[in-house]
């Protein structure tokens, strides 16, 4: 075998071998029953109030969140969420899911600033999830 050989079969060996011991619940955290904790990314600071549409997820149960009111409602394959915050800040919220694997794509409706007034546009808004297994402090599926 040439040199160039031995090289190209020593990086499928290890090209493999890295597949080969790669999660099957990828690198991005845990799978299973638990907690998905959102929080609203604005581009322009403190915010107090948002309402979102998550599609996808699997089992999402109940919404909750600190620090102010959550309205909630499941509808088929969407899920509609309103956090109105006591005081202007970061909105979070938590979600329960059958498989926090499984992250729902959210879609930002709307967002009044802490002065309750709506924002012009929602361009820049984004939620991100962070993801809990096993948590027992909220129900799963609904």
């Amino acid at each position: 075998m040439t040199r160039c050989g031995i090289l190209r079969t020593a990086g499928l060996g290890l090209l493999l071998g890295s597949l080969a011991a790669c999660d099957v619940t990828g690198p991005d955290g845990p799978s299973g029953p638990g907690i998905l904790e959102g929080t609203l990314v604005s581009p322009s600071g403190a915010e107090g109030s948002v309402v979102l549409e998550l599609r996808g997820g699997i089992g999402l149960g109940t919404v909750s969140s600190a620090g102010g009111e959550v309205l909630y409602r499941h509808s088929g394959e969407s899920t509609r969420i309103v956090v109105i915050l006591d005081e202007p800040g970061q909105i979070r919220f938590s979600i329960s899911a059958d498989d926090v694997g499984s992250i729902p794509d959210a879609t930002v409706i709307q967002v009044a600033g802490g002065e309750n007034a709506l924002r012009s546009s929602v361009s820049g808004y984004s939620v991100t999830f962070t993801r809990t297994e096993n948590a027992s402090t909220m129900g799963g599926g609904g």
